[in-house]
């Protein structure tokens, strides 16, 4: 709707200024975890599919065979970085598609650096715009702000997101023939724990019922896509209250096999809602698991101690993901 839409868009500016003020006072730090570009891709490819698919837009993942199935590095700003690249290469194309690739770079003992392109067949930049397309507030002239909209910070933010990752940040484009924007960014390859192709490896169901519970619409797409992916019926509701009509009222209500809960939503939260289902005997032993941003153990111990079976912590790893799907659902032949 037209109310959403415009909530999305605030918030996005929201936290584009947040961001801003963060990297002002230096508040921005690393982190690094053992992972892998193929799982940070399927997040992506997740997120802005659909959108893709609207615009009739092709949208295609690379990843060299060279570059290392597992590293270490930060996800969440490698992710931010490619978000809004993959975001702003989507927003300026309206026919033909985008291709995102990820490459080795330099190489030595114990790190490497990757590249990574986001190309695209759109509008393209003129030589002016860019010299100046990484300034902070800046955006094309009026026609085309009033136009896409924007606040002129996320390339800012995305050049001092790379630049703290020790890489590089440039651009590459012809007016009316496309842009590709390309950055590097330096990962660890020792002590990475190198886990089994299993682990890796999607699996499949058949068709077994699973309800997400998450009231932000962007969430919501994300694990309706990656769910959907591996064979499963995705249900979806923006609140716990909304949640138990649905298990309440739907005639396959006693047949989910699961259902993936956020923890802080308006109307009823997860716990709460948790407490109910578990007051339903045909829904006693349904696995619930939790799904929040905040990690602290005080959370995941309220989560068991409301009933829910498990923990997912956002933003979603693949990996864990499937190993979880793994434990409670029954793989097919």
């Amino acid at each position: 709707s037209d109310i959403n839409a415009t909530a999305q868009y605030l918030m996005g500016i929201l936290k584009n200024l947040l961001q801003f003020l963060k990297m002002d006072v230096g508040l921005i730090e690393l982190e690094s975890v053992p992972l892998r570009i193929t799982d940070l891709f399927a997040v992506q490819r997740a997120m802005f599919e659909a959108n893709a698919r609207e615009k009739g837009l092709e949208l295609e993942f690379v990843v060299d065979r060279d570059v290392p199935p597992q590293i270490k590095g930060d996800p969440l700003r490698i992710s931010e970085v490619l978000g809004n690249l993959l975001g702003n290469a989507l927003k300026f194309t309206h026919e033909g598609g985008v291709y995102v690739r990820c490459e080795l770079g330099e190489l030595s003992d114990d790190s490497a650096y990757l590249r990574f392109s986001v190309c695209d067949t759109g509008i393209g930049l003129s030589e002016d715009q860019q010299t100046r397309v990484f300034d902070a507030f800046y955006q094309a002239e009026a026609s085309v702000s009033r136009i896409y909209g924007g606040t002129g910070l996320g390339l800012f933010i995305a050049k001092k997101l790379v630049e703290k990752m020790n890489g590089i940040i440039s651009v590459k484009s012809s007016k009316g023939k496309g842009t590709t924007f390309s950055f590097t960014c330096r990962v660890d390859l020792s002590d990475v724990k190198i886990e089994s192709v299993y682990d890796d490896t999607p699996p499949r169901f058949s068709a077994e019922n699973v309800l997400v519970v998450d009231d932000n619409p962007l969430n919501q797409e994300v694990i309706k896509s990656l769910l959907e992916e591996l064979g499963l019926r995705v249900f979806i509701a923006s609140n716990g209250s909304e949640a138990l009509d649905i298990l309440k009222k739907n005639e396959r209500a006693m047949h989910f096999s699961l259902v993936l809960m956020d923890l802080h939503m308006p109307v009823m939260d997860g716990c709460r809602a948790t407490t109910f289902m578990r007051e339903i005997p045909e829904l006693q032993s349904m696995p619930i698991i939790a799904m929040s941003a905040a990690q602290a153990e005080t959370e995941k111990s309220k989560c068991l101690n409301c009933g829910m079976d498990g923990y997912l912590d956002k933003p979603i790893d693949v990996r864990e993901l499937y190993k979880l799907l793994r434990h409670y659902l029954k793989e097919a032949a």
